[in-house]
């Protein structure tokens, strides 16, 4: 039996290197097309149709008043009082929140200064002189809204613990009213037999 011997590699995708050479000059082609397609985007500066105000006010954010509860303080508290707490900051918490309007801000401020479409470049530390107000509100009201989440978690976290404890009492409360019961017949029982 004669064995064809095969090639090593892979297979051929051009026929004649010509082929191959036309295929690699179209590649070559298309990819300048694409960048400087990419180029004349990034050179058009956006018409200021598409954002009406560019002026940088940023907008207040509501605070409320909140204490700092310790989880001891929070499960000393009587069970009204809790979930009137909860729902309260539940609600100020979510009404508006603040760490998307701080977003808000920090959008407002690139586009005002016009930091996106400048066609100059721009200098790294410049750049973060100017908007570094900005981040420090966004952090500080960041930090702030954890610890925010953080209590009305632990509040929530109690009441659930107290319904679970209410539960609990309840069925207590039935399986020892059985047990009452049981004894009772258990006696009854007895006195009959005894009679």
């Amino acid at each position: 039996m004669s064995e064809k011997k095969s090639k090593g590699g892979r297979p051929r995708i051009h026929e004649t290197g010509a082929d191959r050479s036309r295929a690699y000059y179209e590649r070559k082609k298309a990819k300048m097309k694409e960048l400087e397609e990419k180029v004349k985007n990034l050179e058009m500066k956006p018409s200021t149709k598409s954002i009406p105000d560019l002026s940088f006010e940023p907008e207040e954010i509501e605070r409320f008043e909140w204490q700092k509860i310790t989880p001891g303080e929070i499960s000393l508290m009587d069970i009204q009082r809790l979930q009137q707490m909860t729902k309260t900051f539940r609600e100020k918490i979510t009404e508006k929140p603040a760490i998307k309007i701080e977003l808000q801000n920090l959008v407002r401020f690139a586009f005002s200064s016009d930091l996106l479409n400048s066609p100059e470049e721009i200098s790294v530390e410049g750049t973060l002189k100017q908007i570094d107000p900005v981040i420090d509100s966004l952090a500080k009201t960041l930090q702030e809204s954890n610890q925010q989440q953080t209590l009305l978690y632990l509040m929530e976290a109690e009441l659930a613990n107290r319904e679970r404890l209410q539960i609990r009492d309840y069925k207590l409360e039935i399986l020892q009213s059985k047990v009452e019961e049981l004894k009772k017949e258990r006696k009854e029982e007895i006195k009959l037999k005894q009679k």
